[in-house]
């Protein structure tokens, strides 16, 4: 299953800090792709990320 997220943050260290926290927190999660865009006129990134996880189907 996939899932995706987008979100802004000040620097890409910030959302790859975002990025670790999520697989820490939820395991067997992968990131699948990640696009980036700077955002001149807030000087933040705009980001979406897309995870996958295994999940067992529910009986």
């Amino acid at each position: 299953r996939n899932y995706q997220y987008s979100l802004t943050a000040p620097t890409t260290e910030a959302l790859m800090n975002w990025i670790d926290k999520v697989r820490a927190r939820i395991p067997g999660t992968h990131v699948t792709s990640v696009s980036l865009t700077p955002q001149p006129a807030s000087r933040s990134w705009a980001a979406t990320i897309t995870f996958s996880r295994l999940e067992r189907p529910s009986n």
